[in-house]
């Protein structure tokens, strides 16, 4: 998704901004391929916790994440992407993507979003207008970076407005009108590795191809045995699931 995000009414008319590191996300897709599917998995299971058949992938980006969902649940997600270039890339996979809200003429069981309403300078306003799409007792599940004093210089490359904390989030969805049933950290190594970018003199350059492969097979695995202790303290993503009310 894009920096220059107008609010979301299903009213309006969305211009079509560049994403501002689109070569980075591609790469995400070629590079961590153990970490996207572990993230789909994430949503698929909640979303097969309360039977959810009707899915949109909101930002959903090159469309690899809702690739991954297909494959596991054989239901194919609804795509919403305000990027043309990347919106192309998911119809290319074959899913059915609109550019705005205001295109989309029917409610969802289930919305999930990955690291996209960082991206939302009105983030408060993005969820009131996700709650609109979504049935009565509907569920949101977004995953999002974690912690501010994470903030590199990559955060502000990619067009980020902020990182978050568990608890602020929580607060800002039941402001909105949802009630959240869970919320907690993940990729507690990914903590460490995001720190130790921070820190490095380095740090100004984008990770390479092969530091991102090596943390995909050998540092995340890793995270997913920590995360089971650390999880309810830190990690380098927080995860909230929360039903509409």
């Amino acid at each position: 998704m894009s920096t220059n995000f107008s609010p979301l009414s299903r009213t309006q008319s969305i211009e079509q901004p560049d994403y501002p590191a689109l070569e980075s996300l591609h790469r995400a897709g070629d590079d961590l391929p153990r970490y996207q599917r572990w993230v789909s998995k994430l949503f698929s299971d909640a979303a097969s916790r309360v039977n959810a058949k009707k899915i949109l992938d909101f930002g959903c980006g090159t469309g690899i994440l809702s690739a991954y969902y297909q494959a596991a649940t054989a239901i194919q997600p609804v795509g919403l992407e305000i990027d043309h270039r990347l919106r192309a890339c998911a119809q290319a996979r074959g899913f059915e993507i609109y550019g705005q809200l205001a295109q989309i003429k029917t409610e969802f069981d289930f919305i999930f979003s990955s690291n996209v309403l960082e991206h939302i300078e009105d983030d408060g306003r993005a969820l009131a207008d996700l709650r609109e799409v979504l049935k009565p007792g509907g569920y949101l599940a977004l995953f999002l970076p974690a912690f501010p004093f994470l903030w590199s210089s990559m955060d502000s490359r990619v067009g980020h407005f902020r990182r978050y904390r568990a608890n602020p989030l929580c607060q800002m969805l039941a402001d909105q009108g949802f009630e959240i049933e869970q919320c907690r950290y993940y990729d507690s190594m990914g903590f460490f590795a995001t720190m130790a970018y921070k820190l490095l003199p380095s740090s100004s350059g984008e990770p390479s191809a092969v530091a991102l492969r090596i943390f995909d097979k050998f540092i995340f695995p890793i995270s997913q045995i920590t995360d089971k202790f650390l999880g309810s303290l830190f990690g380098k993503n927080v995860f909230v699931l929360a039903k509409k009310i």
